[in-house]
């Protein structure tokens, strides 16, 4: 199974700690598993359901996506995603500066700013390394805007 030929579908993933009342309602659509066939996926409900190995393969799927990519290219996206951990992690101090006591407000307000700059700082730099990524790609002739989108998200 290729991401690509489910990607019009919606996907509900199913948790291990899924409440009965969510129980019941999925066990009315048909599970969709990584060896099974076009036409049992295309039976019954329009909604999928992956399974945890099935992520795992999914997941192992899109990685081998970028192994035919040039050496450049893998890594502007390894140095994307880099910015995008770390944009998560500028995104949690600023969230613990905010519940922060501070002896005023004008420290607050100094501290609180100073970490959103760094987080808006990172977002411009994210942007600007994807657009940069669009431009390579475009070069080497490349036209997967999966990897974009993934990227975006």
């Amino acid at each position: 199974m290729h991401i690509a030929s489910i990607d019009k579908m919606p996907i509900n993933f199913k948790s291990p700690t899924q409440p009965a009342s969510e129980k019941a309602a999925v066990s009315e659509h048909k599970e969709v598993k990584a060896g099974d066939s076009e036409d049992t996926k295309k039976s019954g409900s329009d909604t999928v359901h992956i399974s945890m190995e099935g992520m795992k393969k999914l997941d192992e799927e899109s990685k081998s996506d970028t192994e035919h990519l040039p050496q450049h290219i893998k890594q502007m996206i390894e140095a994307i995603e880099n910015i995008i951990k770390m944009i998560e992690q500028a995104e949690e101090v600023l969230a613990k500066a905010k519940e922060e006591n501070y002896p005023d407000e004008e420290t607050k307000r100094q501290v609180i700013e100073g970490h959103q700059n760094q987080v808006s700082s990172l977002q411009q730099a994210k942007n600007d390394a994807i657009t940069n990524l669009i431009d390579a790609m475009k070069e080497a002739g490349i036209s997967e805007p999966g990897i974009i989108a993934d990227l975006m998200g």
